[in-house]
Parts: structure tokens; sequence; C-alpha cells
């Protein structure tokens, strides 16, 4: 449990970029299978659980990251990429925008407008979240991740 809780706590820095409160975040392991993050493939770095968060405005957000965990939690560096669009927590949605963050305090998170959509299909033991969208330049988001059918945490 400790990479989604992990995700949680860079959760908490990223939601003045997003412009709603968060009401509910639910976290999870499993296996990350694809992360792109404005056409760059970070598959291979992709190390934390998934996050779904739930805003006050009736937007959802799907979550993951770049970089390993370390004994006290976070290790170096961190790349997040959230997923937001209207909808609820573990259902398909269409997604309108991304937020894209570091755990470098010196770099702030950047927010783009995008086209896309998040499928969440079953996939015992766990779901398949599969994300995709593109923002007006023609780059790529993505996120594919498998959850291990273990306990979904809320915070």
């Amino acid at each position: 449990m400790r990479p989604a809780l992990a995700l949680c706590i860079i959760m908490a820095a990223i939601v003045p970029a997003t412009a709603a409160e968060i009401i509910d975040t639910q976290a999870t392991d499993g296996t990350c299978e694809r992360l792109v993050i404005a056409d760059e493939n970070l598959t291979a770095q992709c190390g934390t659980g998934l996050a779904v968060l739930t805003y006050d405005d009736g937007r959802v957000a799907v979550s993951a990251g770049t970089g390993g965990q370390d004994f006290f939690g976070l290790g170096e560096p961190e790349r997040m990429l959230l997923l937001i669009g209207p909808g609820k927590p573990w259902m398909d949605f269409n997604i309108s925008s991304v937020v894209i963050s570091a755990a470098a305090e010196t770099e702030d998170p950047v927010l783009a407008d995008v086209s896309g959509a998040c499928t969440h299909v079953d996939a015992t033991p766990g779901f398949l979240v599969s994300c995709e969208a593109k923002d007006g330049d023609g780059r790529t988001y993505a996120l594919t991740y498998r959850t291990d059918g273990g306990q979904i945490h809320s915070f």
C-alpha cells in the first residue's frame, strides 16, 4: 500500500492547479502498463499506485506517476499525470483536462485542455483502467493501469 499512500500525499500538492476541492481520494496498487506524458513514454519509470480523486464540482481524476519508492515513501523524482473530466469514480468518463506535476518545489503544475476518454474494464481480480487523450498540439497523454484486486483505500 505504500506506493498508493505516497501518491495521495502528492495529490494534496496538486489541488490548487485544478481550482476545485477534492472531496474523496481512493487509492489502490497494481501494475502500471502504460504512462505517456506529452508524447514522452514513461512506462518504464511508472512506479506509483493508482489514485482516483472526486472533486466537489462533479469531476473525477485518475492518476499515477513516475518514481520509485524508498523506505520513507517518495523516491527521487516524481512526475504525476492526472486525467480529469466529468464523472464518477471507477466509471468510464470523457477527459477534458490533464494536470502534470513534478515533485520538485520549483516547478508549478501544468494544466492543459485535452480530449479523450477513460475506460474501466473488469479484469478479475481487479480492474483495467485505460485512459488516453490528446491536447490541441496533438500530444498524447495516456495511462493504463491494472489494479491487483486488493483493497481500495479512501482518504
